[in-house]
C-alpha cells in the first residue's frame, strides 16, 4: 500500500468526489448544486500537487537525472589505507 499523502491516494480522492458529484441528484437546488461544484473543486484542488510537479518542477528531475547519469558512469578507484 502506498504512504498515506501519495499521489496514488489523490487520485482515489478526486475518484471519490467525482463519484459523489455524479450521485447527487442535479437539481435547480441550492444545496444540491452547492455540494456539486464544492465537491469537484475539492477533488481537483487535492490534485494540484501532482500537476504542479507535471507543469512546473519537471527541469530539477532531469537536472538530477543527468547527475544520476554521470555517477552511473564515473570510474571510481578503491584503496586502502593501512
Amino acid at each position: 500500500m502506498p504512504p498515506a499523502g501519495s499521489p496514488h491516494d489523490r487520485h482515489s480522492f478526486l475518484v471519490l468526489c467525482d463519484l459523489l458529484v455524479h450521485y447527487l441528484p442535479a437539481t435547480d437546488d441550492t444545496w444540491h448544486g452547492t455540494a456539486r461544484q464544492g465537491l469537484a473543486i475539492i477533488g481537483w484542488v487535492a490534485m494540484w500537487h501532482p500537476l504542479d510537479i507535471y507543469l512546473y518542477r519537471w527541469w530539477p528531475v532531469l537536472v538530477r537525472e543527468q547527475v544520476y547519469r554521470n555517477l552511473s558512469v564515473m570510474q571510481v578507484e578503491v584503496s586502502c589505507a593501512s
